[in-house]
């Protein structure tokens, strides 16, 4: 098939938001191919986005996303798949035998991804501390875009960071890929009698040592990974541990002998000035704070409420004219979950739910960049949006809600078909039949014991079996 990229008079500038794990990813792929000029724009001194840890984040929660600072993870914090899912098919995560298939600390993911950088020299195309603030599309003049024949070039103001007066410059890129993660903005939900209480009210995003806890009530709202592994550090540092969850795993504490300390607090929740109870209307917000506890359903004295309640999308960058919506778990209107209908030069790489990232990113990053190569051939955007209406409509028909648009659960039947799509449109291998086992094993494991699940150890057999031993 001819090469469109390669019958342009000029390279096709590409620019990558953020230099984390699908930042990095996309790079890789895209400066390795002489046939683009590309540049990821990042807005701290380093690569590694959410895997940083820096000196000072235990002392500095609440740093601004541009601050050296910033944090999004826990000082313990061990990842929830194992090693064999975590690199990319060039560079293996691990190379001792020893330590393949362990679940491993999040200091190994950051050393792998400076081991990646420096492997594909990728820094020399990073321009740190420079901060997106803007992208518009450029919907005039069209013809003026080196991909004209997919979609418009794109505005970035970029602010340097460094500079005293934080100088601002305007770039025209003809490919957008945003790569900027999904763990920046907190979500935390409306609880109707929150404003009475008043211990210490946080998100898990602030959270970083168990040890500042001791001898403390602590109420985890929330049934995420991070209420999982908060609930398990905590419980041997606080005085008690309550949750309060929904769903089919709510009760995966419920052994008390094994966790003493966890109290399990069924929502909705009812707060007054140091106590919590379940099961009873929340008061109105005229009714006076109360030092007693609420009346009626057994109540437990609480000191600090953590949300784990997960984040939001967040692109503050997109103007209007972008014609993206972002909310709470959606990106709309995106073609695969990953391409603009609207315009297909901007992509959004990492959006989907319920993964494994790098595996993930790795088959989206070759998907779209097949795409800008002219190896594969978007249907026009009347049948991409009609996809993507029709994907919403089965996915409400199963029950979920809006901010599961993205969420690839089932495995079997969602996230699995959509990798096995990308990689045959795009021509490239898709997953071995022994990855897709390991991970729906995993996923089983990580929901029904979260204490337990990360002291095994998968070794992969073959092409189509593992062992799942422990540790």
């Amino acid at each position: 098939m001819e090469d469109d990229v390669a019958t342009n008079l000029r390279r096709p500038r590409v620019a990558i938001i953020g230099a984390g794990l699908s930042g990095l990813c996309a790079l890789r792929h895209f400066s390795g191919d002489p046939r683009y000029a590309v540049i990821a724009f990042e807005q701290r001194d380093r690569i590694g986005g959410l895997w940083s840890y820096p000196y000072g984040c235990e002392e500095h929660v609440n740093a601004e996303e541009t601050s050296p600072y910033y944090c999004r993870i826990y000082r313990n914090l061990h990842l929830n798949g194992p090693s064999n899912f975590q690199g990319y098919p060039e560079l293996p995560f691990l190379d001792a035998e020893t330590k393949a298939g362990i679940f491993p600390h999040h200091q190994l993911m950051t050393e792998y991804l400076q081991r990646y950088a420096k492997t594909h020299d990728l820094s020399s195309h990073i321009r740190f501390r420079a901060l997106v603030t803007r992208i518009q599309p450029i919907t005039e003049n069209t013809t003026a875009s080196a991909l004209s024949h997919i979609g418009p070039c794109w505005e970035l103001r970029i602010t340097d960071l460094d500079s005293r007066d934080g100088m601002e410059t305007i770039e025209i890129f003809d490919a957008v890929l945003i790569c900027n993660g999904h763990f920046n903005k907190p979500y935390t939900p409306n609880v109707d009698s929150i404003q009475h209480f008043q211990g210490h009210v946080m998100h898990s995003a602030a959270y970083r040592t168990p040890e500042i806890f001791a001898g403390k009530n602590v109420l985890l709202v929330g049934s995420a990974s991070s209420a999982n592994d908060l609930t398990c550090e905590l419980m041997h540092h606080a005085k008690t541990v309550l949750i309060s969850r929904r769903g089919k795993y709510a009760n995966v504490f419920r052994d008390q002998e094994r966790f003493p300390s966890v109290v399990s607090v069924s929502p909705p929740l009812r707060f007054s000035a140091h106590h919590v109870s379940s099961d009873i209307s929340s008061p109105t917000d005229t009714a006076p704070v109360s030092e007693e506890e609420p009346q009626g359903a057994k109540s437990y004295p609480v000191d600090v409420v953590i949300f784990c309640t997960g984040y939001t999308d967040h692109m503050p960058f997109l103007t209007p004219a972008c014609k993206l919506e972002v909310s709470r778990g959606r990106v709309s209107p995106l073609y695969k979950h990953l391409i603009h209908c609207e315009y297909p030069t901007l992509c959004c790489v990492g959006v989907p739910r319920l993964t494994t990232p790098p595996k993930l990113i790795e088959d989206q990053v070759r998907y779209y960049k097949a795409v800008l190569d002219g190896n594969v051939l978007l249907p026009d955007r009347q049948t991409m949006m009609e996809e993507c209406e029709e994907d919403e409509r089965q996915r409400r028909n199963d029950g979920l809600q809006e901010h599961q648009r993205h969420l690839m659960y089932p495995l079997q039947t969602r996230y699995f078909p959509y990798l096995r799509g990308l990689a045959k449109d795009a021509g490239f291998e898709p997953s071995k039949q022994v990855d897709e086992k390991i991970m729906v094993h995993v996923i089983e494991k990580v929901c029904n014991e979260p204490y337990d699940f990360r002291k095994s150890r998968y070794i992969v057999v073959n092409d189509e079996e593992f062992v799942c031993e422990p540790i």
